[in-house]
């Protein structure tokens, strides 16, 4: 439903945490990489993502997933091998919804703020996402899923850039509140991740 006030959307969108890559340069399955409190590094996005989610489910093969999770719906990828954008169309594919706020299993610092803030900022039917000191960030989004034929067109045409995406669906960016950018820190190698252990 729409705010009279500010034109945006005040329900709760489908949460959807996207596990699906091939981890070349951590070298194993992100998703289940625990931390020294026990909880894999998909937990922590998971927690922070349900406090503002109806409903989180899992977009992508799911390997490493720690058995805590597998009760999560997961929504695998039309096309394996597309990357983000593919596992995109999948999700907004999938008639779960109509809006999807998604993240990258690999956050290990994220808090619910983030997510709130994000989803504070939902519009009808433009995606959102953070605009990072200039760096775009677009796996930490809110997709409508009036936007999945510019995908399929994207694909079709072998253009498999988030990046392209988001000029082509008129995307809002919001500035990332500087006290949230540290939260953002991802861990794509084991240098990154033993940064934050």
């Amino acid at each position: 439903m729409l705010s009279e006030k500010t034109g945006r959307m005040t329900s709760q969108p489908t949460g959807a945490i996207f596990c699906g890559g091939q981890s070349r340069r951590m070298g194993r399955p992100k998703a289940g990489i625990i931390f020294p409190d026990g909880a894999a590094l998909i937990e922590k996005v998971y927690a922070a993502m349900k406090s503002v989610c109806q409903t989180v489910v899992l977009v992508g093969h799911g390997e490493g997933v720690p058995e805590r999770l597998s009760g999560l719906k997961r929504v695998e990828d039309i096309t394996p091998g597309l990357g983000p954008l593919g596992a995109l169309e999948s999700l907004l594919a999938s008639g779960l919804d109509s809006h999807y706020l998604i993240a990258p299993c690999d956050l290990p610092c994220v808090t619910e703020h983030v997510f709130q803030y994000l989803v504070s900022r939902r519009y009808d039917n433009r995606p959102v996402v953070f605009n990072n000191t200039g760096t775009i960030e677009p796996l930490i989004g809110l997709y409508p899923d009036n936007i999945l034929p510019a995908i399929r067109q994207q694909i079709k045409d072998g253009r498999l850039s988030m990046q392209q995406l988001l000029v082509k669906t008129d995307t809002v960016c919001i500035d990332l509140p500087s006290a949230y950018r540290p939260l953002l820190t991802n861990t794509n190698t084991p240098f990154e991740l033993s940064r934050v252990f």
